[in-house]
């Protein structure tokens, strides 16, 4: 059978079946499953363009790795795709672009920004997802509380990064990284 041709019924999907869908503006396999997220919202992006800015900003990032924003492609197992709002490559591991489609393998962070349509699928799903494939750093950004959680990999299982004493967070990967929640979310848009 043509993997353009399968059905639901044939669950679970795989990387190739991804790849034959027609060019969906986000579309992720998780356990073989394929999820189709709306449009992201004006608030959403701006978030991530801040903090994609904040990695461009940061003065140790030169020689230490690469952002990149989403929709483009991390692939973590054949029947895991995943479009990451925003990921880091560490320099060593750049070379796991495959033809400049998408990334093989686990980044070093990656950013989920929380909406109201992604919220299961971010911090329950892509949780489970991302501690098991061994990605060093998960970050949510959550619109509606306003806040970021950093999570650290310690042992196979996340653990939480706790906020300084005013309010700001340091990934432990980047510690010249700080996110002081009250800047990010000054001023959206919307």
């Amino acid at each position: 059978m043509a993997a353009a041709r399968r059905s639901a019924a044939d669950l679970p999907l795989t990387s190739d079946d991804l790849d034959a869908l027609p060019n969906l503006e986000h579309r992720e396999l998780i356990n073989g499953e394929l999820l189709v997220a709306p449009s992201p919202s004006v608030d959403h992006q701006d978030i991530i363009g801040r903090l994609y800015d904040l990695f461009g900003g940061w003065r140790g990032l030169s020689g230490a790795g690469k952002a990149f924003l989403s929709p483009l492609d991390v692939r973590l197992s054949r029947r895991d795709t995943v479009q990451p709002d925003l990921f880091f490559i560490t320099i060593d591991r750049l070379d796991r672009f495959i033809e400049g489609r998408y990334f093989d393998g686990p980044p070093a962070i990656v950013v989920e920004v929380v909406s109201p349509t992604s919220r299961a699928a971010d911090m329950v799903r892509k949780f489970a997802l991302y501690e098991r494939s061994a990605v060093p750093e998960y970050w949510l950004v959550d619109l509606a509380n306003r806040a970021v959680h950093i999570h650290s990999l310690r042992g196979g299982q996340y653990q939480p990064m706790h906020p300084d004493g005013a309010g700001a967070v340091r990934s432990a990967l980047l510690p010249g990284i700080v996110i002081d929640p009250a800047s990010l979310f000054a001023k959206l848009p919307i």
